[in-house]
Order: structure tokens, then C-alpha cells, then sequence
């Protein structure tokens, strides 16, 4: 970025001499204009208030470079000024460096030595614009902090000028956060995260934008891009960082704001990222987001067939039934926050089903869905699927040790509840847990206190009592129903079980329920 360079001196064979007789450019000026006296310049400064450098004659009409130099010193005092005279006199030197004035040069001006001069003074002012734009960097930073995260509009006195500043807020995150970021150290990610930094002001600076930014949380980060003349188009935001060629997702505010505004706007920023994993890569933060509620019964479907999944042991059912559940995501458009509601909702329920049968050294919040998910680091639908699906899998892991006899039985339980009305033997339960028959049988019988035929019996008389106490169903169409294949059989051993024969059950219960 140029410094600007206005050139004062009432000879025009003068003036445009300067203008043209150096390459200004390569020395970081811009000659913005030529004018013929002080009072001209100060009209000038007055109505543009855009200079860096006044090169100036001392001795001119109306005003000349002194008092010139005297209107710049009280009004603009971060003007340099630069002198050029004709005469030879101490005086006006003196007054010169009383007023501040960078150097002073004699006519005929020697075209190298203003040169080094114009060349020394630039070094001086890149300086002091460095050093300014680093206070304003941190001056501007600070108002930001207090905006986001003391979440008030009223800044400290020292900080009170950024106020108004007009500014427009925008959001940059890296897409799948988690897994760029998994391998690398804290100091890696901090120098990463400068890096980012560094390429975002980096592209704005080079369109002539100023930019501030602060990390709000690991893998957000909040620009400004500082705006005075309001016509920033959001499209153009949009440009500059992808220009940076990094993997980001952007929110954007659909309007330039305020800096004293910030602390409302920044949380309708960051509500909008979680519309992120159903959007393009770029939203526009609106007010209201949808609030998608899952169907209760839809979501005790889903953990009853993870459920069922798990005491099967059935890795690819599991993972089939993961990607319905991100399908029903993406067709009902859930946000990232969301989803993640409704996986922590599965993953607790089914931890709380086993939990039981792991070990004591097995904690619930070994889990990742069973801690606090940050939606900004696993800020993907892919990034939430793939750590479900790693929890699930850690419990069909835990189950399956080797001396879970516990949970093999409760395999093997599982398995007789969903196929008793089947012809099932002792050895078929056995396979399916992967024992062999004889010490499945032995197992069963320490574990339940019965063993496997009077197990599945008592299992069936007990369904054969509620269809005969709810359903005007045949007793040989019961036995039938709940695994008797001889109604004989299904008489003795209900009558044994039950000390009455089914019929009489159920006239009992019959009469039972008259009385009531």
C-alpha cells in the first residue's frame, strides 16, 4: 500500500517538475494531486483528509510553508512535511524544526537528495503504520472479546471510539476439523491456527480490506472486515476466502453492522453453523432455524434395532442402520446439532442396556456420544456418523471378551425370547453364541438356576397365559402360537407350570376379571 504525496509550491514549472521528474512510485508514493500555495493545500487536506507526505515551498502567496506547516501540525498531526526553499536563512530552518517539519531542502533541489530524504521519511512512516495498525489490530481485538465473550455493548473508555466502527462479522471454520487436526500436537495446532489467521488477512489486505480476527473456540474464527463506506457485497467476502484455498466452511451476517453490535449478532452466527452439514459450504445467518423434534416412536425403532444388532454381534446391520439414520438426517434436514441430540439419545440407551454385563472398569463416559460432542470440531454429518458408529462398535467390543459368561447367556436369553414360538433346540442357541452344546447347557443352567427345555417352557406358558387372558384364540391355536406343536404336551406342561389346565386358567381369569 502507497503512501500519498501532496505537492505544494506556487511555480507550476516547479511543481510539475516534482511531479514528473521522479518515479514516485518506486519509492512507495503516490502523487494524489498539485497544488499552488497553502491555502490551497489546507483546503484540499480539509476536504479529502488523505495524506501521508506535503512536500512544500516555504516561500509562497496567501499562506505560506510555514504557516502551512503550522495548520498541519494542530489539525492533521500525523502529516509529515518535507521543505524546500530558496533561501539560505537559519530562521526559517529553525522554525521549520519547531514546527516538526521531517526535513528541509535548499532550491535548486538536488533530484538524489530528495530521494534519500522522501526514501527516509517512507521507512519512518511504514514504521509508524505498522506500529499504528498493530495497536489498532489489538485495540480492535479487544472490543471484540468483550463483545463475544462478556456479551455487552459497552466497551471500556479506551475502547470506546471502535464503537461505531461500521464492520462486516463473518465465520470461518475447517471442514471435518477433527480429522485434519487429529495428528497434530497443541503447539502444531497453535501454529496452524496463526497460519489461518495469517491467509485470511492476508487475502483481504491484498483487496485493500482491513480485517480483525479472534478464535472464538477451536475451530471458529470470527472476522471483521472493516467497512466505512458500506458497500461490501457478501458474494465478495466469499471470493477473498476462497482465494485462500483452504477447506472452510463460511458464515456469513446478512448485513454490515456496528462493532457495538457484535455481541448480538455473533450468536446468530454461530447458531447458523449447525445448518452447515445440510447447506452449501456457505450460509447466511438467519434468525429462526428450523427445530426439527424426532418422532419418538421413529427414534425407539432405532434403539431397538441397535439394540437387536448388538446381541447379534452384527457389525455390518449396525453400520446398514447408522446410514438410515443420517438418510432420515439429511431428508429431514436436522442440523448438526440436532443429529447430535438424537445419536447421544442412542448411545445412552444403549450403553444403559448393557452396562450391566461390562466390566467395573468401564466407564459411561468412555463413550464419545456419552460426553459433551462439539459440533464445531465434528462439524460434519460424516465426522458424527463415523464416531457413532465407533461407539457402537467399542460396545459389541466389550461384550465379546472372553470371559463374559454373563453376556453370553444374555445372547442366549435374547435369542430364546425372539424365537420360542419356534421349533429351537440347545444346541442351536449354543452355536449362536458360539459354544459348545454341553458347556452352553452347563452355563445356562449356573446362570438362570434352570436349564435350557424348562427355560423355554416356562417362557411359553407364560405367553400362552396372556393370549388366553386376552385373545378368544382355540387352546390347540395357542399351543400352536407359542411353540406346542402337540397340544397334549402343551396341556401337561402348562398344567404343571400353572397347577390348572388352560381352560380352567382361563375361565379363572374370566371370572376374575367379572368380579372386578
Amino acid at each position: 500500500m502507497s503512501f500519498k504525496l501532496l505537492i505544494v509550491d506556487d511555480e507550476p514549472i516547479i511543481r510539475e517538475g516534482l511531479k514528473s521528474t521522479i518515479p514516485w512510485d518506486s519509492y512507495g508514493m503516490e502523487v494524489v494531486d498539485v497544488v499552488e500555495d497553502g491555502e490551497a493545500a489546507l483546503e484540499w487536506m480539509e476536504n479529502h483528509n488523505a495524506i501521508d507526505l506535503v512536500l512544500t515551498d516555504v516561500r509562497m502567496p496567501n499562506m505560506d510553508g510555514l504557516q502551512l506547516a503550522t495548520h498541519l501540525t494542530s489539525r492533521f498531526p500525523n502529516v509529515k512535511i518535507v521543505m524546500i526553499s530558496g533561501y539560505d536563512e537559519f530562521k526559517y530552518a529553525q522554525q521549520a524544526i519547531q514546527l516538526g517539519v521531517e526535513d528541509y531542502l535548499l532550491k535548486p533541489v538536488d533530484v538524489d537528495e530528495l530521494v534519500q530524504v522522501v526514501e527516509k521519511v517512507a521507512k519512518e512512516m511504514e514504521v509508524e503504520r505498522e506500529k499504528s495498525a498493530k495497536h489498532q489490530q489489538l485495540n480492535i481485538s479487544h472490543a471484540m472479546y468483550h463483545q463475544v465473550f462478556d456479551h455487552t455493548s459497552i466497551l471500556p473508555d479506551n475502547l470506546k471510539a471502535f464503537q461505531s466502527l461500521c464492520i462486516y462479522p463473518f465465520l470461518t471454520m475447517v471442514k471435518e476439523y477433527v480429522r485434519v487436526t487429529e495428528q497434530f500436537s497443541d503447539q502444531k495446532v497453535d501454529r496452524w491456527q496463526q497460519e489461518w489467521m495469517k491467509q485470511i488477512h492476508k487475502q483481504f489486505l491484498q483487496h485493500e480490506w482491513s480485517v480483525f480476527s479472534i478464535f472464538t473456540t477451536e475451530n471458529v474464527l470470527l472476522s471483521c472486515v472493516v467497512d466505512p463506506e458500506q458497500n461490501l457485497q457478501p458474494s465478495k467476502i466469499i471470493d477473498i476466502v476462497k482465494e485462500t484455498n483452504m477447506p472452510f466452511d463460511i458464515v456469513l451476517n446478512s448485513t454490515q453492522i456496528p462493532l457495538g453490535k457484535l455481541h448480538q449478532v455473533y450468536p446468530k452466527l454461530v447458531r447458523n453453523i449447525e445448518r452447515i452439514a445440510v447447506e452449501e459450504q456457505v450460509v447466511t445467518a438467519t434468525e429462526k432455524i428450523l427445530q426439527v423434534s424426532p418422532d419418538l416412536e421413529w427414534l425407539k425403532e432405532q434403539e431397538d434395532t441397535f439394540n437387536e444388532f448388538i446381541f447379534q454381534s452384527n457389525s455390518k446391520g449396525l453400520e446398514e442402520q447408522t446410514e438410515k439414520v443420517f438418510q432420515h438426517f439429511l431428508a429431514e434436514q436436522y442440523t448438526l446439532q440436532q443429529a447430535k441430540h438424537v445419536l447421544e439419545t442412542i448411545i445412552q440407551h444403549v450403553v444403559s442396556r448393557f452396562d450391566p454385563l461390562f466390566d467395573r472398569d468401564i466407564l459411561v463416559n468412555d463413550f464419545t456420544f456419552t460426553r459433551e460432542v462439539n459440533v464445531h470440531v465434528y462439524n460434519s454429518f460424516r465426522l458424527l456418523e463415523e464416531v457413532f458408529i465407533q461407539d457402537l462398535m467399542k460396545v459389541v467390543h466389550l461384550l465379546q471378551r472372553k470371559d463374559n459368561k454373563l453376556w453370553m447367556i444374555e445372547r442366549a436369553e435374547h435369542y430364546i425370547h425372539s424365537y420360542y414360538a419356534s421349533d429351537i433346540k440347545a444346541h442351536e442357541v449354543a452355536d449362536v453364541i458360539h459354544l459348545s452344546p454341553n458347556y452352553f447347557s452347563s452355563l445356562f443352567k449356573q446362570k438362570t438356576g434352570k436349564n435350557f427345555n424348562e427355560y423355554l417352557n416356562e417362557l411359553r406358558v407364560e405367553k400362552a397365559k396372556v393370549l388366553l387372558e386376552e385373545t378368544p384364540l382355540k387352546i390347540n391355536e395357542i399351543a400352536d402360537t407359542v411353540g406346542f406343536h402337540e397340544y397334549k404336551y402343551f396341556v401337561d406342561v402348562f398344567k404343571r407350570f400353572v397347577q390348572m389346565t388352560p381352560t380352567k386358567y382361563r375361565s379363572w381369569m374370566s371370572s376374575k376379571k367379572k368380579v372386578n
